[in-house]
């Protein structure tokens, strides 16, 4: 995890529909770079009230952010991981993806671990959490969405309940290639991984700076 990587963030006034549109502060490394750090991905906050009756703040990618989408390089679903495959894993061409995806709860399973660049996220089926991070299920299924910039990977989980922002590989100026994302589930636990789309973004910034 980075430290503060995430912080010092704003909302923007007047915003569409009164939405809170949120950007926060990225400490993230950007060695090689002409700039210092970044800001992560906007986010539309909102307040939801959980089933026991507290309230909880959410945070998701703007709607827009789906405009930047190319065509769906996967689209899969019920792919169960049990005693003879344990482990599913994906190897992705380029360095800008947005990927969704859901954990089903298929059998009496302890944990499934996604992996991806040096991400590595673990939950905890019994505590519904991803490590530190809570993330509640709803009829035994979980969320996970993950948004992959050439310096960063930042994960939304269970609908927008939790947050993480992992900082990648050193950037020096380099095409960073391929990569792959991975989820492992203990042999004969049974997890399915449901509804997956991945689809290459393409860069916010266009060839030519408007004047």
């Amino acid at each position: 995890m980075i430290p503060r990587s995430c912080y010092a963030g704003q909302c923007f006034s007047n915003s569409p529909d009164g939405r809170a549109a949120y950007i926060g502060w990225a400490g993230i490394v950007t060695e090689g770079m002409p700039f210092n750090q970044g800001f992560t991905i906007p986010m539309n906050l909102t307040l939801k009230t959980l089933t026991d009756g507290d309230v909880h703040l959410f945070a998701n990618p703007i709607e827009e952010v789906a405009t930047l989408r190319k065509a769906a390089e996967v689209e899969e679903t019920g792919i169960l991981l049990n005693a003879g495959n344990s482990t599913f894993t994906k190897e992705l061409p380029g360095e800008l993806y947005d990927i969704s995806f859901t954990i089903e709860k298929k059998g009496k399973p302890k944990t499934a671990t996604i992996k991806m660049d040096k991400l590595a996220l673990t939950y905890d089926f019994a505590k519904e959490r991803f490590g530190k991070f809570p993330a509640p299920m709803t009829d035994g299924k979980v969320t996970v969405r993950i948004l992959v910039d050439r310096p960063s990977l930042e994960v939304f989980m269970a609908d927008g309940y939790a947050y993480h922002m992992e900082q990648r590989r050193n950037l020096s100026g380099n095409v960073l290639g391929k990569m792959t994302i991975s989820v492992d589930a203990p042999s004969g636990s049974g997890v399915s991984i449901n509804h997956l789309e991945i689809y290459p973004m393409k860069s916010i910034w266009t060839s030519k700076v408007e004047e």
